[in-house]
């Protein structure tokens, strides 16, 4: 991209910036089909990438609703959570988490929470069912996003699962897909098998739109 279109590699690569034409986009004048295609291809790479890197996404799409539990952010990083400890559990691996550097005394205060009390919503009804996040190897590293490479391609993948749920005429539509393989479809598995949801594979949305109180 640098060689190409003169976007510094110094410059922080943003989903909203690079779909807006916004930002160090609009001094290059990068026309839109350009930034369209570059947002899809990076979406392919990661896909050529699994199954060593997989994509899960939480999307709140009214942060008004009245069934969120603990309000929008903390709602969705529980879910997250919940995902990260199932597949953590069933692949015998651990995990650690690199965060942008957004709310990081409340983001410690929730992963040590689930550490050491989480629970997870059962599949047929009833109470949670204790889950503590004993893979979660430490607190929370947070990285400023602008630092990091991977952050950034974090929130590429963020915004695709944001605008798959939430979509806007002028942006492209089905970006989740070009993921390919590397959406986590265990994710909203049982979802899917159990309650014939029709979300896409990988993306965990709180509430569930199927129907009011639908586990998840």
């Amino acid at each position: 991209m640098s060689k190409d279109l003169g976007f510094r590699m110094r410059s922080e690569l943003k989903a909203i910036e690079l779909v807006a034409g916004g930002g160090p986009w609009h001094k290059v004048g990068t026309p839109i089909r350009t930034r369209y295609g570059l947002y899809k291809s990076a979406l392919r790479l990661i896909a050529g990438l699994a199954p060593v890197v997989r994509a899960v996404g939480v999307v709140v799409p009214r942060r008004t609703d009245a069934r969120l539990w603990d309000g929008p952010r903390e709602d969705a990083w529980d879910r997250l959570f919940n995902r990260l400890e199932r597949f953590s559990n069933f692949n015998n691996t651990n995990t650690l988490l690199i965060p942008d550097e957004g709310s990081p005394a409340q983001l410690r205060t929730w992963a040590r929470r689930a550490r050491r009390f989480g629970y997870v919503p059962p599949a047929f009804g009833g109470q949670g069912i204790p889950r503590p996040f004993k893979q979660l190897v430490d607190d929370p590293v947070f990285r400023e996003s602008h630092t990091s490479y991977l952050s950034q391609w974090a929130d590429l993948v963020a915004y695709a699962a944001f605008r798959q749920i939430m979509p806007r005429p002028e942006v492209p539509d089905r970006l989740w897909d070009e993921l390919g393989g590397a959406r986590l479809h265990e994710a909203n598995e049982l979802e899917q098998r159990k309650w014939k949801s029709t979300e896409p594979p990988g993306i965990v949305v709180w509430p569930s739109r199927m129907r009011p109180g639908a586990p998840l």
